[in-house]
């Protein structure tokens, strides 16, 4: 009876301390080749993108289908683009303020990349 106490124990203190996260937070969709990590603050962030991908156009907002809404791409996450060999071309929009490690590793082909930032994000 004891252990079974205990056991309820720990797993009502595992439920009170996970209490901050939502059912529906931090879901990733694919948009143009492009993944996106959703926030339940209405940003997203780039997460990755299909290796064979030659241009990437980053949106300032991106919307999700069903009713999610429209979500301000702040960031570049770590190796998000990491070895895209065939990306060419990357346009970055004002909204991103941050570019996480090695967002670009092994992007051999990489000619032309445009930040449209008046404050260069933090890299």
């Amino acid at each position: 009876m004891k252990s079974v106490m205990l056991k309820a124990i720990a797993l009502l203190a595992v439920l009170l301390c996970s209490g901050t996260t939502s059912a529906f937070a931090d879901e990733v969709i694919t948009q143009d080749k492009i993944k996106y990590e959703l926030f339940d603050d209405g940003t997203a962030a780039v997460r990755g993108a299909e290796s064979y991908i030659t241009t990437a156009n980053i949106p300032e907002k991106i919307t999700h289908g069903g009713g999610g809404g429209d979500y301000t791409v702040t960031s570049i996450g770590d190796y998000a683009f990491a070895s895209c060999s065939s990306l060419a071309s990357v346009d970055i929009p004002s909204s991103v303020t941050n570019i996480e490690r090695d967002a670009f590793y092994g992007c051999t082909g990489l000619k032309k990349l445009v930040c449209n930032a008046t404050t260069p994000p933090v890299c």
